[in-house]
């Protein structure tokens, strides 16, 4: 924070004075309601943090799992003759884990949804600035996206 607040915040050479200009304003607000509109599609499923098992409801998301290593780390599985309460997280990271189903929501357009959101709330915010050193720290994050998107992507090619 030190190099942004001494060195870069408001640092010469400025590309305009006074008012940001509108077409910045326009750019600035698109992109940053893209990156936020992206963002908001990024959080878990959110679900209930309990619910009622019993034997005919069972299926692969909640039945517990009874190997000797979770039975190690969990304990052993309480009896469900009749069924009962069972506590799970409230937030559902396997929704949309299904490895039949076709890629849904963002993963259609990026596999980083996460980096671009990001990326372009950078550039959104960078367009907003007069300052060159600041608008190119802002817009660092966008650079991230796309090196460490292509990064991955290339990892994953590879196997």
């Amino acid at each position: 924070f030190y190099g942004y607040f001494r060195k870069v915040k408001d640092a010469p050479p400025l590309l305009f004075k006074g008012p940001v200009p509108l077409g910045a304003k326009v750019a600035s607000f698109m992109c940053l309601s893209l990156g936020l509109g992206m963002a908001s599609q990024i959080p878990p499923k959110i679900q209930i943090p309990v619910e009622f098992v019993t034997n005919n409801s069972a299926d692969e998301n909640n039945t517990i799992a009874t190997s000797a290593a979770a039975e190690a780390v969990v304990g052993p599985a309480p009896p469900t003759e009749g069924g009962g309460w069972k506590v799970r997280c409230p937030f559902d990271f396997t929704d949309n884990k299904d490895t039949n189903s076709p890629v849904q929501s963002l993963e259609r357009i990026s596999r980083h949804p996460g980096l671009w959101s990001f990326g372009l709330l950078g550039i959104g915010s960078a367009f907003l600035v007069p300052s060159l050193p600041q608008r190119v720290w802002l817009a660092m994050p966008s650079m991230v996206a796309l090196i460490g998107g292509a990064h991955t992507d290339s990892r994953f090619r590879r196997g």
